[in-house]
């Protein structure tokens, strides 16, 4: 498996970290092919825990937070445990680098007390997402969606709830941070004002269906639009996943093409083979970010 091949992925614990929420993702990105840095507050080693109680394994740091630049990476996780996200909440360091990398449209993974973090970094206003149930007043009264699921995605940031959910989150991590990794490479190669990133999932056995209507959707019509960069992205380890770049050149560009009668028969054609609908009841889930300049 390689579908992070190359991918820069910055983890920020220190002392008290729950040690299945960092080990088994820092796992599962280094199967995938990342670049994991252990990032914390002090050289040296850092203190697992389970359950917040019991010591557990300790886990090298590859370099301090005070050291440390988001431009050097392309995604973040943070492992939950209270002490360890208690204590790094407070950080002014880990504070700007958070708002650095969401500034940059970069992809965040958070579980368990980790949304804390973001909290503390002014981040969670107007995003949907979980936690372990003991901080949901904390990130409700940031201004946060809080809903009780096991993963919840929104746009670059992928939460989970605790260590019995971290199946479904590392494999909802990966998905994220690979749909980051192609985004990467299809922005270096022609750089527009306005990027979009399309997600689209199909029903069972409708895979093939599913992908001929997206490639039909990127041809002539939408580069006379003013779509002037766009390519098709299917997982090989979930064949149902599908997403869609597009580069554009402006908004008001992109605004026009959706009031098209091609855009409207395009979602007809997709009502019957997506399985999953996005928060605007869309067959797909849609970001926007202006233009990507992390990789110059």
């Amino acid at each position: 498996m390689s579908e992070l091949n190359g991918f820069r992925v910055a983890v920020l614990a220190t002392d008290g970290f729950e040690e299945a929420e960092l080990t088994e993702p820092v796992k599962a990105l280094r199967e995938a092919g990342a670049q994991v840095t252990i990032l914390s507050l002090k050289p040296g080693e850092i203190q697992g825990t389970r359950h917040d109680i019991d010591k557990t394994i300790k886990v090298k740091v590859d370099r301090t937070i005070h050291g440390a630049s988001a431009e050097e990476f392309d995604a973040v996780h943070l492992p939950g445990g209270t002490v360890n996200a208690d204590s790094m909440r407070m950080v002014p360091e880990v504070q700007a680098f958070l708002r650095a990398v969401q500034e940059a449209g970069k992809p965040i993974s958070a579980i368990c007390h980790a949304p804390w973090e973001l909290v503390s970094a002014g981040l969670v206003r107007g995003r949907t997402l979980t936690s372990y149930h003991t901080i949901q007043d904390d990130v409700r009264n940031a201004g946060g969606n809080w809903v009780d699921r096991g993963v919840v995605e929104d746009g670059n940031w992928v939460t989970s709830r605790q260590p019995a959910d971290l199946q479904a989150f590392n494999r909802a991590m990966i998905h994220l941070f690979g749909e980051r990794r192609v985004l990467n490479r299809r922005t270096t190669m022609a750089r527009t004002p306005l990027n979009i990133i399309a997600r689209f999932q199909a029903k069972p056995g409708r895979e093939a269906n599913l992908r001929a209507i997206l490639e039909a959707m990127v041809g002539p019509t939408r580069a006379e639009a003013g779509c002037v960069n766009y390519d098709l992205h299917q997982f090989r380890d979930d064949p149902t996943r599908f997403v869609l770049y597009e580069g554009w050149q402006s908004k008001d560009a992109l605004d026009e093409h959706m009031k098209t009668p091609h855009f409207a028969k395009m979602l007809a054609d997709l009502d019957d083979v997506v399985a999953e609908r996005g928060p605007d009841g869309r067959p797909f889930q849609a970001d926007a970010l202006t233009m990507l300049t992390d990789r110059e």
